[in-house]
């Protein structure tokens, strides 16, 4: 995930027209919500479509370990004052590779399954909808989100100030975007729009949602694992709406019952992330 930036680049509502776009943004996301509510009531009425039965408590400790190493990070950020890596520290050739190491974790796990005789296709409901129609649904979920996303943010950064950095990733992006390093501008697209939304959603969604879901129920689950999902960015600004993101994640893996779908969604949105930071790329020097 890649939250679009540090405070001041999070306002996207202009000044001079924030009265106006604030009442459109409202009536968007009331419709929005709306969607969901329609979208939930449905899940509610056939909650066996993702494959939960398939995990096992073979899986809890897994899940545990996952929930330790990315809590406790996610402590060091917040609460410890963790050193930060300086923007100029990350280079081209770090990028994927640096996608490529959270990779480790899905990849483990499918051996892992693969080892049980669980089928991966069958536990992430990965035949179940077509890949165009899975993105289909992904746009049209996500666009209902947007406005809520939007609003949320915007909020707040502005009772937040310039209480959010930049991460070394979007740094390097925005850099690349105004010195038209088109390597760099690819490398991240790859990283952000490929990489990042294939890992996270087999490890928040396929796996910990639906391992955790046996033991706690669905409800808890898709909280804990959204607030857990929105602390590991560590951007202040961007945490209400990654939350709000990751509930919304949830559902439509709910709903759909295929891992294509939030996938999908994922991949829109930090395509979306990153076309507004190359759009605000030549405020910041």
């Amino acid at each position: 995930m890649i939250p679009i930036a540090k405070a001041s680049d999070n306002l996207l509502i202009p000044e001079q027209h924030a009265a106006l776009i604030y009442v459109v943004l409202v009536a968007a996301t009331i419709a929005g919500l709306y969607t969901y509510t329609r979208v939930v009531a449905r899940v509610g009425g056939d909650s066996s479509r993702i494959r939960s039965d398939l995990f096992s408590f073979a899986d809890v400790p897994v899940v545990g370990l996952i929930i330790a190493f990315f809590g406790l990070t996610a402590i060091s950020a917040w609460f410890l004052n963790a050193p930060k890596a300086e923007p100029a520290t990350l280079k081209l050739e770090q990028i994927i590779p640096g996608a490529l190491q959270f990779a480790v974790f899905p990849i483990g796990i499918m051996v892992f399954l693969h080892a049980r005789n669980v089928s991966i296709t069958e536990a992430f409901g990965l035949s179940k909808v077509r890949l165009g129609k899975a993105a289909t649904l992904a746009l049209g979920l996500l666009l209902a989100l947007l406005p809520s996303f939007f609003l949320i943010t915007d909020i707040a950064a502005r009772k937040l100030g310039e209480g959010a950095e930049l991460q070394p990733l979007v740094e390097l992006y925005r850099s690349g975007v105004r010195e038209r390093d088109y390597k760099v501008i690819l490398h991240t697209f790859v990283a952000a729009a490929v990489i990042a939304p294939l890992a996270e959603e087999f490890l928040f969604r396929g796996y910990l949602y639906a391992t955790l879901k046996r033991a706690i129920g669905a409800l808890p689950s898709a909280v804990f694992g959204a607030v857990l999902f929105a602390a590991i960015h560590n951007n202040a600004v961007s945490l209400p709406g990654l939350f709000i993101l990751a509930l919304a994640l949830t559902v439509a893996y709910e709903w759909s019952g295929s891992l294509w779908v939030p996938v999908f969604m994922h991949a829109f949105f930090n395509s979306l992330s990153l076309i507004i930071a190359a759009a605000t790329a030549h405020q910041q020097p």
